[in-house]
């Protein structure tokens, strides 16, 4: 049970380590936008971009995760 609820804090973590990157970075690509006058993220590349970093987030936590044991 011990090493469930490890996982499931470490995934949880990693899902809240996704949005702040990927929120940071949508802002980060807003205010880029804006000075050059070009067009900004929208919601499909936003998704997109989350799902990948909470994936890969996910993915590398859970590999070391399985090298400690």
């Amino acid at each position: 049970m011990q090493l469930f609820s490890l996982t499931l804090l470490g995934i949880i973590f990693v899902f809240v380590y996704a949005s702040n990157s990927t929120i940071l970075l949508h802002i980060k690509l807003i205010r880029r936008a804006k000075k050059e006058g070009t067009a900004a993220m929208n919601g499909k590349q936003y998704r997109f971009m989350w799902c990948l970093f909470a994936v890969m987030a996910t993915g590398f936590y859970l590999l070391l995760l399985n090298s400690n044991l």
